[in-house]
């Protein structure tokens, strides 16, 4: 098994097309996960043809909206909106880590109320990002 992650980062050509040469090439027992958020810069047709190929999209990683409602309600002081619970949804797209870092935040509730200020200046939030 081979994981690369992060393959978005992945600039030069060589590194590349070797990537894409092993995708060819590898024996049928052969197992890769590479995770990127941009589509792979080579064809991946014949493995989707002959389905050899797993996509997992940012739409089946992120809470849908019921999900994440229900996951920041339960983070929110009873005494808060629910307007608040979907301004905070409704800026996160429903990624499930960054909900997670913001309801351990203790200005949760600020940070649901004020809908133009950003979130990178949550101190844990900005942290993760730049791991």
């Amino acid at each position: 098994m081979v994981v690369l992650d992060d393959f978005h980062r992945i600039e030069e050509k060589e590194v590349i097309d070797t990537v894409e040469a092993m995708l060819n090439c590898a024996p049928p027992h052969a197992h890769f996960i590479i995770g990127s958020r941009t589509p792979l810069p080579f064809s991946i047709s014949r493995l989707k043809i002959n389905n050899q190929l797993d996509e997992i999209s940012q739409q089946e990683l992120s809470f849908s909206n019921q999900e994440a409602l229900t996951f920041v309600k339960s983070h929110l002081p009873i005494s808060e909106s629910p307007q608040n619970a979907h301004n905070l949804i409704a800026r996160l797209d429903g990624w499930i880590t960054g909900l997670k870092i913001l309801c351990q935040s203790p200005n949760l509730s600020s940070i649901c109320q004020d809908t133009s200020s950003k979130l990178k200046e949550i101190k844990t939030l900005s942290n993760y990002l730049s791991e």
